[in-house]
């Protein structure tokens, strides 16, 4: 067996294994996310039931704070991180660079070299992505802090409790971020999925009990918090075999230029699936806001389990999708994503639009009834965003985000200008 036959061979059998690879990673996350949603709903649906709406309409508000800062803190840098580790391990290229070295050894003035399967450059890049992803998630949670304090977040003082545990969460859930793109490059799903699964249990532990025992909202966020701190220690320690650190050098502005179209991108379709809510809440009259947010919230929290079903198949395709670019199979792992969510996600959409009356009452007491007619709307629009969150990976995968940046930022202004 000659040089070229070993090598067109190799690469047979590290595409047969990535297919197989990819279709058990979707399964194993598609799994742990169903767990995870049926914690997380039964932690809302605890919820619901033992606090009073009002209450229960300030946790959806803080709720939705923590989801808005959370994912911008995870829409810019994690991504550029998980895909120079994907591109820096990409089997398929380090063969190219074999065939590269046999090239230059024949012909010497061909001095051929294929940078994106530098190992070196993903880990510079991923030192850069955590530093910045840090200070900025401490901006953030600077910002969030000072705008309650001197009145700029139109929240009533009750919210003082409620805005610290929100703080804690939001800068822990940023900080861990980058370290968990860093295991979703490396295809580490079984340990994502074991942190997920931690953190909910966590979640629901501690927050019913704090609930039960009397702290009401407060106590609810507490479990968020709690879970939110460990989640960020245990991908930090989940990432320690890597020796990052010694990594010479640093990802330079190029790490940054990478970021903005994808905070674009993904921040974009949260907003639009999170900002209603606050908008609810800031634009309707101080005495009756919490009591209507709650009961949007609870259309709201049915109709985004589609979205975190799709988030989870995303996260599974994405290092996929981003190996494969510029190689001859690029396009596989896309349309494998998206027959995914049209078979496996899409439909869940539509159950919540032709029986919302009947999702509404399954899950929460009689009083949240009136939540029927807002599901079935946000039902329609959680279907768009499943396909759009879906389309903005495939994109920032090939190196074209550009196109839902742009897309998402008109969507945002119009969805801006709709509510005002």
């Amino acid at each position: 067996m000659n040089e070229t036959t070993s090598i067109q061979n190799s690469k047979l059998i590290i595409h047969n294994s990535r297919s197989e690879g990819a279709a058990r990673h979707a399964v194993l996350m598609v799994g742990s996310t169903v767990l995870v949603a049926i914690l997380n709903y039964a932690l809302n649906i605890i919820l619901g039931w033992a606090l009073p709406v009002e209450e229960y309409g300030r946790v959806g508000v803080s709720q939705t704070l923590i989801f808005i800062c959370v994912w911008f803190l995870s829409a810019g840098f994690p991504w550029v991180v998980t895909r120079a580790i994907a591109q820096s391990r990409n089997d398929e290229l380090r063969i190219t660079n074999y065939e590269l070295r046999i090239t230059n050894e024949v012909n010497p003035k061909s001095k051929i070299q294929n940078p994106k399967s530098d190992e070196g450059h993903a880990w510079r890049v991923y030192k850069t992505a955590w530093l910045a992803n840090t200070v900025l998630s401490a901006t953030v949670v600077l910002l969030l802090v000072s705008a309650f304090r001197f009145g700029w977040l139109p929240l009533e003082s009750s919210y003082g409790p409620l805005i610290i545990m929100v703080a804690i969460t939001v800068g822990a859930l940023g900080i861990g971020s980058v370290s968990n793109a860093g295991l979703q490059g490396l295809l580490r799903f079984e340990r994502i999925s074991a942190v997920r699964i931690i953190e909910a249990l966590t979640n629901i532990v501690i927050s019913v009990t704090l609930v039960m025992l009397g702290f009401g909202a407060a106590g609810a966020l507490g479990g968020f918090a709690v879970s939110a701190v460990l989640v960020c220690l245990l991908n930090i320690w989940f990432m320690r075999d890597k020796h990052f650190w010694r990594t010479k050098g640093w990802g330079g502005f190029g790490t940054v230029r990478a970021a903005l179209p994808m905070t674009l991108a993904v921040f974009g379709g949260v907003l639009l699936t999170n900002i209603d809510l606050l908008a609810v809440k800031f634009l309707s009259e101080e005495g009756i806001s919490d009591l209507l947010s709650g009961g949007y919230q609870v259309a709201a929290v049915l109709a985004r389990a589609p979205i975190f079903i799709g988030a989870a198949l995303v996260s599974t395709f994405y290092p996929r999708i981003a190996q494969e670019a510029g190689g001859p199979h690029e396009g596989r792992a896309a349309r494998e994503l998206l027959r995914w969510l049209a078979l496996g996600v899409l439909p869940l959409n539509t159950i919540l639009v032709v029986a919302a009356p009947a999702v509404v009452l399954f899950f929460f007491p009689e009083r949240y009834a009136g939540s029927a007619s807002i599901l079935s709307i946000l039902g329609f629009g959680s279907a768009g965003l499943v396909i759009a969150g879906g389309l903005a990976a495939v994109l920032q995968g090939l190196h074209r985000a550009r196109i839902p940046a742009m897309v998402m930022s008109l969507a945002v202004a119009v969805q801006l200008a709709a509510l005002v």
